[in-house]
């Protein structure tokens, strides 16, 4: 899988459940910024409460993945994730009882921290999982 983001940076780990993953990631947060774009807002709701969930899902297939080849900063790596859920649900608690524009930064935030989290640390111990598996 070649993932890149709108501004075209590669987010190829090399681990195909994990590419996988963060793909679906950014297909879900699409549909929430079309869904936004297009002014329905009808199952928007539903749209950030399954990417609150995809990202807890994936946090713990990746932190288990790590665990089991142990990389070394794994803890590092869950506050890391922990924040970001937190940081997730906030802006699903705002969206819920603000505007459209809202969602729109929200998607906004969401995809920058998910596409340096990928290329900055992903990246790092994703390749520790690979060289010791």
């Amino acid at each position: 899988m070649s993932s890149k983001t709108a501004s075209g940076q590669p987010l190829h780990t090399g681990i195909g459940v994990i590419d996988s993953q963060h793909q679906t990631f950014f297909t879900i947060l699409n549909k929430i910024r079309k869904k936004t774009l297009e002014g329905d807002s009808s199952d928007l709701s539903s749209f950030i409460e399954e990417i609150h969930l995809y990202t807890l899902y994936h946090f713990e297939s990746e932190e288990i993945m790590m665990q089991k080849a142990g990389v070394p900063n794994l803890e590092e790596h869950k506050k890391i994730h922990q924040d970001f859920v937190e940081k997730v649900e906030e802006l699903k608690l705002k969206c819920i009882v603000e505007d459209e524009d809202l969602v729109q930064d929200m998607t906004d935030t969401l995809e920058s921290w998910f596409v340096n989290h990928i290329l900055n640390i992903d990246k790092r111990d994703l390749e520790y999982v690979k060289n010791n598996s």
